[in-house]
């Protein structure tokens, strides 16, 4: 855990660095740009953790819902 921490860090400090060099000075766009990197990890990171939104998991609770009531009348 500690090393994919340490790795994100360093994703993003390399970022920042760049941004750095390339001669963003304002801080508006740097706070910008920092902005855009961290959304751009938490889609990933939602991504890989494979969520579903809102109206997905209202569909599928819905449809559990509709099943276990149907089991119901069944049994």
């Amino acid at each position: 855990m500690y090393i994919l921490n340490m790795k994100n860090s360093k994703f993003i400090i390399d970022k920042f660095a760049k941004l750095i060099e390339q001669g963003l000075v304002s801080s508006k766009d740097l706070t910008t740009e920092l902005f855009n990197i961290l959304k751009s990890k938490r889609d990933e990171f939602v991504f890989k953790m494979k969520l579903t939104s809102k109206d997905e998991f209202e569909v599928l609770s819905f449809l559990i819902f509709l099943t276990l009531y149907f089991l119901h009348e069944i049994l």
